[in-house]
């Protein structure tokens, strides 16, 4: 069973605070893993201790880019990918098939990029519901002060005075108004739900989705919030039972590796090595948990040296 997505709670909190954009962390490379096993497939060991070998095959499952986007976009990647997963997955005992009928697993290879919801449209119709609802409090304010004068509400027709009237258009419209908001709120929740299946956040989400995150327990439910509502490079690494297949047709899944990093300031080819290299150790295992590892990209300079001066030119 699919877990359950339960970040609705901070995005109607952000719903009333105004969606204010999150900030990404500077100077370092988030590379997140996520990596599951189905029930039932388990590593076997030899007599000696070591990991009994598997072999595989490699499938192509296609790209999901952004229109106009380079580098996870492009088709060529495939064989670079494979070659780079194939030093990594030997370290956990999976060779490539020198035969394909004898393989044992079948690995299906994704990669791409997220595409998140773009708040353009939710953030005008907030702005929107705003105005509306000043508009509307204005005209229950003149309401009330006329009420409190005593004045006549009604004609002898019964007909409300224009007041009133302007009061009841005004709450009309900031209820369109909402209306709207909640659409594309909703729109943005699945946009987010999406992202985090895709990748692999959704029980991180949901375990760090408590009380405790309002209460100084640090801003890592608003990291992963934004992993998924900013564009991330990833790959995915599905391995089927291959011998199932050739069988009778079943597509068996085994494990399912996930790897992303930010897209925004990388480089998706020159990230492949350090995102490989960190899922390797998970590939046909669990990771339990969400795995987000930081590797800094800051400059450090030493101690700054003197190599020489030049003479300043006659006349300055």
């Amino acid at each position: 069973m699919k877990p359950s997505f339960r970040a609705s709670g901070v995005s109607a909190l952000a719903f009333l605070l105004g969606l204010v954009p999150l900030a990404a962390k500077q100077d370092s490379l988030v590379i997140s893993v996520y990596s599951r096993t189905n029930t039932g497939y388990r590593r076997e060991f030899l007599p000696d201790g070591s990991i009994k070998p598997q072999t595989y095959v490699v499938g192509n499952g296609g790209i999901s880019s952004l229109p106009g986007q380079t580098g996870a976009g492009d088709p060529t990647l495939f064989p670079t990918i494979v070659k780079l997963m194939a030093r990594r997955l030997a370290l956990q005992s999976f060779y490539p098939a020198r035969q394909r009928a004898a393989a044992d697993l079948l690995l299906v290879l994704h990669w791409g990029t997220t595409v998140p919801f773009d708040d353009a449209q939710l953030q005008n119709a907030n702005a929107n519901f705003g105005s509306a609802m000043n508009f509307y409090n204005n005209a229950q304010a003149l309401v009330r002060e006329s009420e409190a004068r005593g004045e006549q509400q009604t004609t002898t027709d019964g007909i409300q005075i224009p007041i009133r009237s302007a009061r009841d258009a005004a709450r009309e419209d900031a209820e369109t108004q909402l209306l709207q908001s909640q659409l594309f709120q909703d729109m943005r929740l699945k946009a987010d739900e999406a992202n985090a299946r895709l990748l692999g956040y959704v029980e991180e989400i949901n375990f760090r989705n408590n009380p405790a995150r309002f209460a100084g327990a640090g801003n890592y439910f608003d990291d992963l919030m934004n992993d998924i509502e900013t564009p991330r490079y990833y790959v995915i690494v599905q391995a089927y039972d291959f011998q199932a297949a050739q069988a009778d047709g079943r597509r068996k899944l085994l494990w399912t590796t996930r790897i992303s990093i930010p897209a925004e300031g990388s480089d998706f080819s020159r990230c492949l090595p350090a995102m490989l290299t960190d899922a390797s150790q998970y590939f046909g295992r669990d990771t339990d948990r969400l795995v987000r590892n930081y590797r800094e990209g800051v400059v450090h300079l030493g101690e700054l040296e003197v190599l020489g001066t030049v003479p300043a030119p006659e006349g300055d």
